[in-house]
Parts: structure tokens; C-alpha cells; sequence
């Protein structure tokens, strides 16, 4: 087994903060016993229970982590950890205060601070990571389903008190800040794919479980032709409209599991972590069709397209490095033979190893 990495201690660290904040969540509960608080009572309830989902998500990320088969996906993790390790004890105090007057205004602060501290970005990007590890897991909206759910109920009990009022909004805005920033940073803004930074965050972590399970991974650069000519004749206006519809038909095109990006100007690239050589082919050929259809009715533009796919061996950052280059280099090539057309070398291809 892989020695323990930054990932699983703070993945560790996440659940065990959320197991504290359930905790708390479980005595909000307990204080609304009575008849007449019955509403209040599951609604801690279930604060509580998504909290122990959340553990869940966490407890997967931990597990594929300590076998050695994610990167390391945070910049400086030294920092990252000790923020998490100010917010446990933060939480830890929340944790061990009594609760001498249990109105709805005391439980509501109390819980505001909880979700409060909860909301450091790492949880975001651990949630983020958890989606493109397994496509069908929307992660992301646990999180927003229970945020949305506690404001809900704020504002619910909180009219007559504007202080509550005033909390939740806080924390939607907060929250919502937050999501556009992490959204904009690995978003291209024109055509709403992966930018390259985003694109290299979310195919790392697929790459590293392809290698695990021995699966074939590709690439795909797609590059259109003669693009500045698009500009030059009809205005860069025009030459943005192209480039959103090509990045729709790219996205209609592949599977949820699959990555795609625009990886600058007129470029795009697509990672495929699960599926054969053959089926990558004609689907850039499918690809390579749709484009020439999709744009015809408005300025025809094509397509040259270069891929590249092997199984990764023990360094999977420099393989990846290698099939984005070759797939670049087949994409030139598809260009000096005329354009509009696919070019590879798939099944001369031998797995990298060391």
C-alpha cells in the first residue's frame, strides 16, 4: 500500500470535520424533542444525515487516495491542511458549547457557524474531484441541496428575526462567490469548456485510475482549419459564434466520462480514460462529419484532428505530456495532407512502461 499523501489526510480531515459538525447537528435535534418543534427536529435530522454523506464522498476520495491512484490535486497542501486543522478546533469549540437557552435564534446561530467554517474551498474542490472520478456521482449537488436546504429553513424561522434573515443571505452569497470563482478559474469564458488549466485538473485524476486498472487511454487535439480567415472575412464576432457552436457539437459528441477543453484560440482536446482505440477513431471521424454539418448553414468551417492513445505506465504525468504532444504532431500532420481529416498511428502504439 502507498504511503498515506496529502489527498487522504486532508480527505481524512474533511470527514472528520463533517462528523463533528453531524454531531452538533444531533444535539439540535435532541433539543427539539417536544411536540411542537417536531418540524425543527427533522430538519436537524436531516442536516445531519447529509453531513454523513458527505462523509461518504470523503471516505471514497481517502480510499483511492491512500492506494496511491490520485495526484496530489491542491497547490500547497501544507497550508491547506492547517487552515482545515484552525476549523476543526474552531468547530470543535461549537462542538463542546451548551446550549443554555435552545431558541430558534441560538440554534440558527450556532448552525450559521458550522456551515460557515464548512465552506472553505477545499470542499469544493474535494466535491469537484469526487464528480470527475465517477461521472454519474453528482457530488457537487449534495452540498448545494443541503446549503440550499439550511437557508431555506432560516429564512422559514428567522421572520421574525431580520438577523437571521440577514445570515442567510450572507451565506448564499458567500457561497455563490465562491462557486464563480472556482468556476472561472478552470472555465473558458467564450465557449464555457475546460480552459487548459481546468482541463489538466479535471483529467489527472481519470488518468491516474486508468493506469490503475490497465485501461487504454487517448487523446484528441482538434484544430480548425483556416480559421483566421473566419475572422479576417466575416469579424471576430462571427469567429466566436464558430468557435461556441464547435465547442457544442464536441460536447454533444463524447460521453459524460469523457474530458473536453479548449486548450487555446482554435484548438480544442478531448481525453478519453475508457475506451477502445477502434471506437476513439470513428468517433473523430463522427466528430470530424459533425462539424462540416453543424457549420454549414452558417460559415462552413472543418476540422483536422490528430489522436493519440496508449496505456500509461508509472509516471503518468510525463505519458500524458507524451500522447498530447503526438496527438498534436498528428493533428499537423492531418493539416500538411490536405485538412478535414483524422490522422493516428493507434494501432502501432505500445503501452509506456518502466
Amino acid at each position: 500500500m502507498a504511503e498515506k499523501n496529502h489527498l487522504y489526510n486532508i480527505a481524512t480531515l474533511c470527514h472528520q470535520l463533517d462528523e463533528r459538525a453531524a454531531r452538533v447537528y444531533e444535539e439540535l435535534a435532541t433539543l427539539c424533542e417536544d411536540d411542537d418543534r417536531e418540524e425543527l427536529r427533522q430538519f436537524w435530522v436531516s442536516m445531519r444525515d447529509d453531513e454523513k454523506d458527505h462523509m461518504d464522498v470523503w471516505d471514497r476520495i481517502a480510499t483511492f487516495a491512500e492506494e496511491g491512484i490520485l495526484p496530489e490535486i491542491f497547490g500547497d497542501p501544507v497550508s491547506e491542511k492547517k487552515e482545515l486543522d484552525e476549523i476543526f478546533a474552531k468547530i470543535a469549540g461549537i462542538e463542546d458549547a451548551v446550549i443554555e437557552d435552545p431558541t430558534v435564534a441560538n440554534m440558527f446561530t450556532t448552525a450559521y457557524r458550522l456551515e460557515f467554517y464548512l465552506m472553505h474551498p477545499v470542499f469544493e474542490q474535494l466535491f469537484n474531484l469526487m464528480e470527475t472520478l465517477d461521472a454519474g456521482y453528482a457530488a457537487e449537488d449534495l452540498y448545494e441541496s443541503h446549503l440550499t436546504k439550511f437557508i431555506h429553513y432560516l429564512k422559514k424561522y428567522g421572520k421574525q428575526t431580520p438577523e437571521l434573515d440577514l445570515l442567510g443571505e450572507t451565506l448564499f452569497r458567500l457561497w455563490s462567490e465562491n462557486r464563480k470563482l472556482a468556476v472561472l478559474s478552470s472555465t473558458d469564458e467564450l465557449t464555457g469548456l475546460l480552459n487548459r488549466r481546468g482541463f489538466y485538473q479535471a483529467v489527472k485524476p481519470l488518468l491516474h485510475l486508468a493506469q490503475r486498472n490497465g485501461n487504454h487511454v487517448s487523446f484528441m487535439i482538434c484544430d480548425l482549419d483556416d480559421f483566421k480567415k473566419v475572422n479576417d472575412s466575416h469579424g471576430h464576432q462571427a469567429g466566436d459564434r464558430v468557435l461556441r457552436r464547435v465547442a457544442t457539437v464536441l460536447e454533444q459528441s463524447v460521453r459524460a466520462s469523457d474530458v473536453v477543453g479548449r486548450y487555446g484560440g482554435e484548438e480544442f482536446i478531448i481525453c478519453f480514460s475508457t475506451i477502445g482505440k477502434s471506437s476513439v477513431i470513428r468517433l473523430a471521424e463522427k466528430i470530424r462529419e459533425a462539424v462540416r454539418k453543424e457549420t454549414a448553414g452558417d460559415i462552413p468551417v472543418t476540422i483536422s484532428i490528430g489522436v493519440a492513445g496508449a496505456k500509461l505506465g508509472i509516471d503518468v504525468d510525463a505519458d500524458m505530456d507524451k500522447l498530447i504532444g503526438r496527438a498534436d504532431s498528428f493533428m499537423l500532420d492531418a493539416k500538411s495532407k490536405g485538412k478535414d481529416q483524422v490522422m493516428s498511428e493507434l494501432s502501432q502504439l505500445e503501452p509506456y512502461g518502466d
